[in-house]
């Protein structure tokens, strides 16, 4: 998984709408972010778990599924409602957390670059 979230950065570091991209680590955001949704897993066990990476793939990557939303005539993109779900309602041990535009760029270049 480690070697596919360094192509899929790469990839949209490159280039934010890719045409050819490997998309399972965004998969497996939407499948827990469905999951979750659905009250399947804990929503605090995952927002522990997965803060950093899904709102920050979501902001990256965010042009390539709102083209591919179009592209396949599907509305059943959960990561955004999970990213937006995270940042409005944390865990309790955590502040809300609000970012600038210019702030969520600067998190995703280093979270893009593995930094």
């Amino acid at each position: 998984m480690q070697e596919r979230r360094a192509r899929l950065a790469a990839a949209l570091l490159e280039n934010p709408v890719p045409i050819d991209l490997d998309d399972s680590p965004l998969v497996f955001l939407e499948t827990l972010s469905k999951a979750t949704s659905a009250e399947s897993t804990d929503y605090d066990l995952v927002w522990t778990t997965f803060f950093y990476d899904l709102t920050n793939y979501w902001a990256a990557a965010k042009s390539y599924a709102l083209e591919t939303r179009k592209s396949e005539k599907c509305e059943c993109i959960f990561v955004e409602k999970m990213s937006k779900r995270f940042v409005d309602k944390p865990v309790s041990e955590h502040p809300k957390q609000q970012r600038s535009a210019e702030e969520e760029q600067e998190s995703v270049k280093r979270f893009l670059n593995g930094k």
